[in-house]
């Protein structure tokens, strides 16, 4: 039976405006405000923008905007989503953008835009050489990236001295933190100095840490979704029972508009960063590679055989050595892990977790490898995990796996001037970081 909203659309306030509208977004931080006005609010309808194409608008649009999260674990749940009011592509709507962004209502702007998408180097601050921030500083007005967006978003509610909550909701450690980095220093090449200073004093970017797994929804999904419930939804996400919201405890403000149920404040986020991204998201990124090059397809086959189990049980124990978090057992965080990803109605693609390797190595694995060496430690299990990347990319190079990635077009480049997998690994711009 599929659990219907009991709120009408048009009588929604907009107090959220999300950039990045993917289907993470969808699954994990809707799922809290829909639940949120399933219990009266009536102030929390989403606008939502896209960046790269209108897909998600055509999706959504069909259905009026609605759309179901179908949960597929031990038993299974199916919700209708009433909240979002629109979405918006960037490239066609920038004006209706800064229109909702100026609104009275808005409790928050959230973002979805993955790791690449905060433009940063090895040392967390900004690429200013990366093609879309050179391109968004000589095109201020016509903005295509998430930091050109924001410096337009953020000048307007300047002008009406709106104070923003900004709420990253991306799997990148300190993640407000950077993000607010990033995009001073964004502010600091386009030469707005007063906008710069505003939004240091009178903006603020909470770090958070979210955990749903949302693999990519297939037409497989779509048509066995229209065969159970006779509804045919091409916005429709999939998705497992367990759900988590951490957002970094910065005042009675943030939480007077956003307390939900759900949600779990913090002042400790940056540990509760850690747990999920040396133990899920590291476990993950060597399950996408080692699982393909051991021929796996999906996350539950690869989590069925033994030796990878074996080197999974390694890396958290690893990783565990480099994490404090009173309150939580982590051990059982790590057996709940196993058995998520051993959720055989998911069909969760490696090939999908592996992309963007680049981007996610150093969070995921080097920075714990240079933790336990900071401590006199070695980490056999860890760099084993590193060396299935490296492995990965050779073979990528050579026709066996599609390679998604932004450095792709470099590591072709390497392997095809006679580097070996060593060298490549080793590059200062592949992973950009120290080794």
């Amino acid at each position: 039976m599929i659990q219907k909203s009991n709120y009408k659309k048009e009588s929604l306030k907009t107090g959220i405006l999300h950039l990045g509208m993917g289907r993470f977004q969808r699954a994990h931080q809707a799922f809290y405000f829909h639940k949120a006005l399933q219990q009266g609010r009536d102030d929390l309808g989403v606008v939502g923008v896209s960046f790269r194409s209108d897909n998600a608008k055509k999706e959504l649009q069909k259905r009026d905007f609605n759309y179901h999260v179908w949960i597929k674990d031990l038993e299974s749940e199916v919700h209708e989503l009433s909240l979002i009011q629109d979405v918006l592509w960037l490239q066609e709507d920038l004006d209706r953008i800064l229109d909702v962004s100026t609104n009275n209502d808005l409790k928050a702007i959230t973002l979805t835009i993955t790791e690449k998408g905060y433009g940063l180097d090895a040392k967390g601050n900004l690429d200013s050489q990366i093609d879309w921030v050179q391109e968004d500083l000589q095109n201020l007005e016509t903005p295509k990236s998430a930091l050109g967006l924001l410096r337009l978003i953020l000048k307007k509610r300047c002008e009406k001295d709106q104070t923003t909550v900004v709420i990253s909701c991306d799997n990148v450690s300190e993640n407000g933190a950077k993000l607010k980095k990033a995009l001073l220093s964004f502010l600091e090449l386009s030469q707005d100095g007063e906008l710069k200073a505003w939004v240091s004093n009178n903006c603020h970017f909470p770090c958070t840490m979210v955990d749903r797994i949302v693999p990519a929804t297939t037409a497989k999904d779509i048509k066995e979704f229209k065969n159970e419930f006779s509804i045919e939804d091409e916005g429709l996400v999939t998705t497992e029972s367990f759900c988590q919201w951490f957002i970094e405890d910065v005042g009675e403000e943030l939480k007077k508009d956003l307390n939900l149920e759900g949600i779990e404040w913090t002042r400790n986020i940056s540990e509760v960063e850690k747990m999920k991204l040396r133990l899920l998201n590291a476990s993950h990124s060597f399950l996408a590679y080692r699982g393909q090059l051991s021929g796996h397809r999906y996350v539950h086959q690869a989590v069925g055989d033994k030796k990878i189990v074996f080197h999974i049980k390694g890396i958290f124990e690893e990783a565990l050595k480099t994490i404090s978090l009173d309150g939580v057992d982590l051990h059982a965080y790590c057996d709940r892990l196993i058995d998520r990803f051993r959720n055989p109605h998911l069909n969760h693609k490696l090939e999908q977790i592996a992309m963007d390797g680049t981007q996610k190595i150093p969070i995921r694995i080097l920075e714990t490898i240079k933790k336990r060496w900071e401590l006199g430690r070695y980490s056999p299990f860890l760099e084993y995990a590193l060396l299935s990347f490296s492995e990965y990319l050779f073979r990528a190079s050579q026709g066996e796996y599609k390679l998604s990635d932004p450095k792709e077009e470099l590591i072709f480049k390497l392997y095809h001037e006679g580097l070996s997998q060593d060298d490549v690994l080793h590059h200062p711009e592949v992973l950009g970081f120290k080794l």
